[in-house]
Parts: structure tokens; sequence; C-alpha cells
């Protein structure tokens, strides 16, 4: 062991001399403040900072990987180059054991400056919206974003085949759709699949006057005091003058109704625009003991003339927190020096 780790210092130390070497670091030096500075993403603080932390990573990756083929080359050939690989032969160390330690001194130069660039992304990171003018609803925003990681829960879809199979009889009876044995394949999977898609559409969809219910189940809640999000998108079947949809909202456990509440229902009215992301913040007391959580949309008939849709794909899910900024960061940062 004392053969590896002397010829591991070797490789370091000739790391350390070689100009290249310091060229990529000054270079990473240089260029991370650089793009914290320059970065606007989509021009919005969370948008800043995903740009900067993804591309800044990527950088010092795509360097770190230059630097160790060349420093695990200009190691060994300098060595025979200079006629030092003589020397060392002559001591009682095995060829092996040069070879491992090398690699073990290009490992923990590569742990050092991994180390010290992925510190300075943090740090960029974490302070990055101190040096920008935020409102305090994009501040929020990007804590919850970014900061935090989160848990996304969508639906579980509902069994509509029974449904599929009788709106394909029936329009194969008016003569609409060829019966089934007298058409391909693929083209009977595709008109399924479309017969399947709007059945699932139609369970999204409340018209005037209808509530839509959806049931999770297994919601973790890490702190007591932690908030869950409700994260949801409209669609309409006819735009409204204003673009907006009214909605009234319940999220908690509806299956206390007619019992004695133990957990708490918290009721939201809302007025957003169509087409767009939104989330509801409630307190993680909504969730009960055993994980369950419904949420409830009601189309307010007083306010609203337009069917409104949750698109299957992305139109709602249930968002909580799962990790932090700092974990997710480290896991990304070993899985560069492992890759």
């Amino acid at each position: 062991m004392h053969s590896i780790w002397a010829v591991a210092k070797n490789t370091i130390k000739q790391a350390v001399r070689m100009k290249v070497a310091a060229v990529f670091t000054l270079l990473l030096v240089v260029l991370l403040p650089v793009m914290g500075m320059a970065i606007t993403g989509d021009g919005t603080l969370k948008g800043r900072l995903q740009t900067f932390v993804s591309y800044g990573l990527s950088l010092v990756s795509l360097l770190l990987c230059l630097l160790t083929i060349v420093v695990s080359i200009y190691t060994l050939t300098s060595d025979i180059k200079e006629r030092q690989i003589f020397t060392v032969l002559t001591k009682p160390i095995r060829r092996y054991q040069i070879i491992v330690g090398k690699l073990l001194g290009v490992f923990l130069l590569d742990v050092v400056l991994l180390t010290l660039f992925s510190t300075v992304i943090y740090l960029i990171a974490v302070y990055m919206p101190k040096f920008y003018e935020a409102d305090e609803a994009e501040v929020v925003r990007t804590q919850n974003e970014f900061f935090t990681a989160r848990v996304g829960l969508k639906p579980a879809e509902v069994d509509v085949s029974e449904e599929v199979n009788k709106a394909y009889a029936s329009l194969e009876k008016k003569g609409q759709l060829p019966p089934k044995n007298k058409i391909e394949k693929a083209v009977y999977d595709r008109i399924i699949e479309n017969l399947t898609k709007e059945k699932l559409r139609d369970k999204r969809s409340a018209v005037v006057g209808q509530e839509l219910v959806w049931n999770f189940r297994d919601v973790e809640i890490i702190e007591p005091n932690e908030s869950i999000f409700i994260r949801f998108k409209y669609d309409v079947s006819v735009n409204p003058a204003d673009l907006r949809v009214s909605g009234n909202w319940l999220v908690g456990d509806i299956r206390q109704y007619g019992t004695k509440v133990e957990t708490p229902v918290y009721a939201f009215e809302r007025r957003d625009l169509i087409r767009t992301f939104y989330e509801i913040e409630v307190p993680g007391a909504a969730v009960a003991d055993d994980g369950y959580l419904a949420v409830v949309f009601y189309n307010n008939p007083q306010l609203n003339n337009t069917v409104v849709i949750f698109p299957p794909e992305e139109g709602l899910e249930v968002l909580y927190k799962s990790d932090s900024f700092t974990a997710n960061f480290i896991r990304a940062v070993l899985l560069i020096l492992l890759g």
C-alpha cells in the first residue's frame, strides 16, 4: 500500500506542475462566476438558477473528463520520456501497483477539483437570489420549486375500456366505422386509442355546475408543518371573454363528510387564466394519517359558462416535499464523480 500511495502522490505532484491543469482550473474559476451573472434562462429567478446549475455542472464535468484524460496520459508518458520509469522499476514495486497508484492519484485530484468547483456552483446558486430583484411571489416560487425537491402524484386513470367498446359498437352500428373483423389491426388499434383518449378527457371534464373528485393515496409528509401543492392547468371547450375560469376547490379528507372531522378540509376560490400552470399551497395537515388526500373542483355555474377540462397528461397533480436541493445537488456531484 505504501508503494501505491507513493505513486499516487507523485502523480498528483506531476499534475499540479502541468500547465494544462492550471489552465483548466483558472478557466473554471473565471467562467463559473461569469456564468452566474450572465445566464438569464427564461428570465425568471427560477430559470436563472436552473440554467446556471445545469450548465455549470455540465461544464465542470466536461473539463474534468478532459483533464483526467490529459493527466493520465501525461504522467505516464512523462515518466517514460524522462526515463523516471526505469528508476521506479528498480524498486520493489509491481506493475499493477504503478497502475493502481496512477489511477488513485488521478482520482484524488478529480475529487479535490470537483469538490472545489461544485462548492463554488452551490454557493453561487444559494446566494444568487440576493443579487437579483425579484418580487416576493417569485422568491417563494423559487424556494418551493427549485430549492425543494418534490414528488408529484398524478391521479390514477380510470378504466374506460368498457365505455370505449360500447362507443365503437355504437359507431359501427351507425355505419360510421367498419366492423372490427374487416379492418387492419393497426387501424383498429389507432381508433381504440383515439376513443380511449376521448373518454379519459371526458372523465377530466366538468360541465357547468359539475364537480370533479380526485383521490390520492400514500401521500407522505416528511415534516408536520410543511405544505403540499396542487398543480393544475385549465383547458376549456369555449374560451371565456377574459380567458379566465372561476373554480371552487376543496382539499382534504372528504371521507369525513357526515362524521366527526378530525383532518381539516381547506376551501379555495380562485379565478385563473386558462392553459396556464398554477399551484395552490395547502397545509400538510390536509393529508389524513393513512396518506389519503382528496382534491375536489367545482365548476361554478354563477361565474362560468364553459366546460372546464383538466388534460389527462398535465391537468392536475399533487406535489409534496421529498428532499432538499442540497441533497439532490450532492447526488448530482457524486454521479459526475462516478461517471
